[in-house]
């Protein structure tokens, strides 16, 4: 008999664990997706000024792919906000996908609640 409590209590955590994220599945959703782009704006923008900076060190004849200090620090001066902008931007993956995750295992709960009657809200509804 106490080998059948575990999965009961394994399957009520599952759900209050699947009604939780589906609460708040959809705000992570939309936060994953705008840190999401946010994060590849600066990855972009890093890697523009990366080639912009090669691009003017090279024209003295220098190459930034050499063994000097100062191509070194060159190459390296962004280097923290690219890891942390690929590390936002996995953060950023994992929310997303949790939302969708959330939204997919509710959608049967969603549509149960709503009134078919009463349809969506409309402009007029909401303003009274």
């Amino acid at each position: 008999m106490s080998a059948h409590q575990p999965r009961s209590s394994a399957s009520s955590s599952r759900k209050v664990l699947v009604a939780l994220l589906g609460e708040y599945s959809r705000a992570l959703l939309i936060v994953g997706v705008v840190v999401l782009l946010v994060a590849f704006a600066v990855l972009g923008v890093l890697w523009v000024l990366d080639t912009f900076n090669a691009a003017v060190y090279s024209v003295d004849g220098k190459n930034i792919a050499d063994a000097t200090e100062e191509a070194k620090g060159l190459r390296e001066i962004y280097s923290p906000v690219r890891a942390g902008a690929w590390v936002v931007l996995i953060l950023a993956a994992v929310f997303a996908a949790l939302g969708a995750v959330g939204l997919y295992l509710n959608r049967d709960n969603r549509s149960k609640g709503q009134d078919p009657e009463q349809g969506d809200l409309g402009v007029e509804d909401i303003l009274d």
